[in-house]
Parts: structure tokens; C-alpha cells; sequence
């Protein structure tokens, strides 16, 4: 009996193939990048939407307004000079006012304890301070602020 060779195939890599595969890759990944950005930005409005609907950090009605108070002439001065961000004037004020409250900030207007004279202008106020442990009584001459 005579043997019978199998008939071997030829593997053709045919380019139309390998492009069709190629071009159809792209198109998943591509897609898949376009959705993950729309999902990444329905997320980002959404936070926005959350921030600015309620405080996350328990913030009360009166420390926004004082926020928003002090943040335009913060944001004014550092378009100016560019020297100090107005998140940090902002903390500052904050800390320094107790978060407006104080009789510094509420009678001369000055939430960062500036202290001197200007043209002839200030409020004296009295205060404690601590030095080695030491209680002492000042007087405190303060500049009346304009914002």
C-alpha cells in the first residue's frame, strides 16, 4: 500500500489580516479610553456638585462667608504680586480671627493682629500673652484694615 503524504499548509501571514486586527485593538482601546474619560469627568462635576452643595468639613454658614470675605482680596493681591497664595492668607486670617470672631477682626477689621499705627489710625485692645510660663497683660495698638 502506497503512503499517503498529508498535504501540508502553507501558514500565510496575510497583511489584511494583521491590519483588520490592528485597527480593530485600536478601536477597543481607544474606546475604552474615551468612556474612562467621560466617566472621570461625570465623577469630577459630581464631587463639584457635592463640594459645593454641603461642607465636608463641617464648615457652618458663618466660616463660608468669612472664607469668601477674606478670599477676594486674597486672591486679588497675589494676582498683583504673586507672593503668597491665597489659600495661606486665607488660613492665616482664619487662625489669626478665629474665624472672624474676634474683637480684633470685628472692631478694626484686622484678622492678622497688625500691629502699629497707619496715618495716625489704630485701636488699642487688651491681650495675654505667655512668656516662660508667665502670664502677662498688654495693651495691643492695632491697625485699622481696609478690605
Amino acid at each position: 500500500m502506497p503512503k499517503h503524504r498529508r498535504k501540508s499548509r502553507k501558514k500565510t501571514n496575510s497583511p489584511v489580516t494583521a491590519t483588520w486586527i490592528f485597527v480593530i485593538v485600536l478601536l477597543v482601546l481607544g474606546g475604552g479610553l474615551l468612556i474612562r474619560g467621560k466617566i472621570k469627568t461625570e465623577i469630577q462635576s459630581t464631587r463639584i456638585n457635592q463640594t459645593s452643595s454641603q461642607t465636608t468639613d463641617g464648615e457652618t454658614a458663618a466660616q463660608q462667608k468669612f472664607i469668601k470675605k477674606m478670599a477676594a482680596p486674597a486672591v486679588r493681591v497675589y494676582q498683583q504680586n504673586g507672593q503668597v497664595l491665597p489659600s495661606i492668607v486665607i488660613a492665616q486670617a482664619i487662625l489669626e480671627s478665629s474665624w472672624g470672631t474676634s474683637g480684633l477682626f470685628l472692631q478694626a477689621n484686622n484678622p492678622f493682629g497688625v500691629k502699629g499705627a497707619y496715618q495716625g489710625s489704630s485701636k488699642s485692645f487688651p491681650t495675654t500673652e505667655y512668656v516662660n510660663g508667665k502670664k502677662l497683660q498688654f495693651r495691643l495698638i492695632s491697625v485699622t484694615i481696609q478690605i
